[in-house]
């Protein structure tokens, strides 16, 4: 059958030379489709298709995966390598990556103005090899568009076709092709097809499962060409400190050797690892027939009252990195998630429109939530899309969320874990000042406070942002706690020194080992955290099924892959890596440590991150001074937080719901 399908159109050339053919003759592809890549790489006229951009033959190799219902363990490793390679963070639309001259963080944090208007599309295109002998020519032409030079090439060549942008800039204008083949200088076929296509807008909202925290687009490195300076001052430090073995990774005369881990929005820990970055990647990948725009607004730590709905202080990449060049008195604060992307639906150019919430259609109990009415006092977000000079923007697709976490106190449950519960002076004072509150606190949170925080949300999106076209999809939270297994929580000293590196950051340096705080889990924590945490929270993101949100669950496909799973060689490798009085590191060379190997683990660990994403080789003032302590304690906020082959799994299930 196959060989009378590839015989059949050279017999019908041979014979009715001037054959008109179908329109089946071409295929076609958009190129460039996931747009935050080389979207400015648009070309004007047709040309002959010399070669696929990186980023196109990522997508076609996904794209057979995806045909042939591959899993993460095909589909990451090429994602990983492409964005991996070359710092692709720095070719997005995004414009915040980097510093101003004075090395401080910019403050500008915009998309293009043009990203999500586009003035033109590029298509690859070709005649289907069946109806190409050799020395064939093709002449090439868009029908209608007189500015646009038709182009001879060899038929067997592939070429790129402008196609100007619908005018609502949410796909391309309707463009019919025409197609003459030509043998030994005779018209043997003439054939048009016309083209048309939509380009699908995704907006992503959220805390730092959305952002991709853990999972920096350039992991720190022990040194570019070579460890010498790391290595030296490591020696150094274990000749001369107290307790040098888990302490060595915070100590700025080391990490000053090392070169930071850099993010695509370093301020958010934002990173193209993510679920979302990932999942709408996937997408562009299944369909070449569509374009995707996607803009990600997600930074870790953000909650809907702190991040989305209203202004974010104190964001972890300023922490580390510092605050951008602002006014005398001005105070750095993220711009809420909800308004910049509605800035960029506007081009950048918004017209102020008061945003409120009224309190008196919310529960008592909301009302006296003095965190969220000072946040509110810090100024709510825009929720309605109103540009300036009567511009009309295009609609949203789709909005992915992560959300909820730490509204509900995650971070605090987590780190009331892992610190010790023994009375202790320093211990008290953590627990008070730094927001480490128990489980059942979280527990609360999530039954009676956070169903009504959704509901403010769930409003606020819809006033602008989604309308009843809007695909709304939020994401639960995979839960961290199991060994390989599937059936044992994560517990004793094995598994816990895969947190070793947290004890270092405990000030304890000169006291007697019998008074040091340790860092651990127990089985008892953990399963404490599942049932008062991850259970109540994910069954409050089920329950917003009921708000016409479509909800993604992860099923048992994270259970027997939490922070502490892992192969008998793996468990080799869980202690923090530390020199012995030989000199030599064990079990590993930090150089050697790689960030995003697949692994049985799904979640980073305390060492994981400080081996990965130490965002500054800066000392603290005073603090650096007298504990040569360095910013490096803000690494720690990547663990539990899912890796990248993790988000490569939440990803699929994504690209599941988009499909839909």
């Amino acid at each position: 059958m196959n060989l009378k399908k590839r015989i059949l159109p050279t017999l019908l050339f041979l014979f009715a030379p001037n054959l008109v053919c179908a329109q089946e003759a071409i295929e076609w592809k958009v190129t460039n489709r996931f747009r935050l890549f080389n979207a400015d790489n648009i070309s004007q006229q047709i040309k002959a298709d010399d070669s696929k951009s990186e980023a196109d033959i990522l997508l076609d190799n996904l794209n057979a995966d995806l045909k042939n219902n591959a899993g993460e363990e095909t589909i990451y490793p090429k994602i990983r390598d492409f964005l991996l390679k070359n710092n692709q963070f720095e070719q997005t639309a995004w414009q915040a990556t980097g510093f101003e001259n004075d090395g401080k963080v910019k403050a500008s944090r915009i998309y293009r103005d043009d990203y999500l208007y586009p003035q033109n599309y590029n298509v690859r295109a070709r005649l289907l090899p069946q109806y190409i002998q050799s020395g064939d020519n093709c002449l090439w032409q868009i029908m209608g568009e007189n500015e646009i030079t038709p182009l001879q090439a060899t038929c067997d060549q592939a070429v790129i076709l402008p196609i100007k942008a619908n005018e609502n800039h949410d796909g391309a204008k309707s463009t019919q092709i025409l197609l003459r083949q030509f043998r030994a200088n005779k018209q043997i076929l003439e054939t048009k097809t016309n083209i048309e296509f939509n380009d699908r807008l995704i907006i992503a909202l959220g805390d730092s499962y959305a952002s991709g925290e853990g999972n920096p687009d350039r992991p720190q490195s022990f040194g570019k060409e070579n460890d010498i300076a790391f290595q030296n001052a490591a020696k150094k430090y274990f000749e001369t400190g107290i307790d040098p073995y888990e302490r060595w990774w915070a100590k700025n005369s080391i990490t000053q050797t090392i070169i930071p881990a850099n993010w695509w929005d370093g301020i958010c820990h934002r990173s193209l690892f993510s679920q979302h970055v990932i999942g709408s990647l996937l997408y562009a990948a299944k369909n070449p027939h569509q374009a995707v725009s996607f803009a990600s607004y997600a930074c870790s730590g953000a909650m809907v009252f702190g991040g989305i709905l209203t202004p974010q202080s104190y964001p972890v990449g300023q922490l580390e990195l510092g605050s951008p060049a602002l006014a005398k008195g001005v105070k750095f604060k993220i711009k809420p998630q909800l308004e910049a992307a509605i800035e960029t639906l506007c081009q950048n150019q918004i017209e102020p429109v008061p945003a409120s919430i009224d309190f008196s259609t919310y529960s008592v109990r909301f009302a006296r939530e003095e965190a969220i009415k000072n946040s509110i006092k810090d100024g709510l977000g825009q929720n309605t899309i109103k540009c300036k000079n009567d511009f009309i923007p295009r609609k949203v697709d789709d909005v992915l969320l992560s959300i909820g976490g730490n509204d509900a106190g995650f971070v605090a449950a987590i780190v009331n874990a892992l610190v010790p519960n023994n009375k202790d002076s320093l211990v008290d004072f953590a627990k008070e000042n730094f927001g480490i509150e128990p489980t059942y606190i979280a527990e609360r949170k999530v039954r009676f406070l956070l169903p009504t925080i959704y509901s403010v949300l769930d409003t606020q999106l819809k006033s602008g942002l989604v309308d009843k076209n809007t695909k709304l999809i939020q994401t639960q939270y995979p839960m961290s706690f199991m060994d390989e297994t599937g059936k044992n929580y994560c517990d004793g000293p094995n598994h816990n020194k895969l947190f070793a590196a947290f004890n270092s950051l405990y000030l304890d340096e000169k006291t007697k080992s019998s008074k040091r705080w340790r860092t651990e889990i127990t089985e008892a924590e953990g399963r404490d955290v599942r049932e008062n945490l991850y259970d109540p929270l994910n069954l409050a993101i089920a329950q917003n099924s009921n708000k016409n949100w479509n909800i993604i669950g992860f099923g048992n496909k994270f259970d027997a892959r939490g922070w502490c799973a892992g192969s008998k060689d793996e468990r080799m490798e869980f202690a923090f890596p530390a020199l012995d009085y030989n000199g030599q590191w064990g079990p590993y060379n930090p150089k050697d440590w790689k960030p995003y190997a697949m692994r049985t683990r799904l979640f980073r660990s305390a060492n994981d991150t400080a081996l990965t994403q130490i965002g500054s080789n800066k000392g603290f003032p005073v603090i650096d001074t007298i504990f040569d302590q360095d910013r490096s304690i803000f690494a720690t906020f990547g663990m539990f937080h899912p890796s990248a082959e993790g988000h490569t799994i939440m990803a699929l299930e994504v690209l599941k719901e988009l499909a839909k």
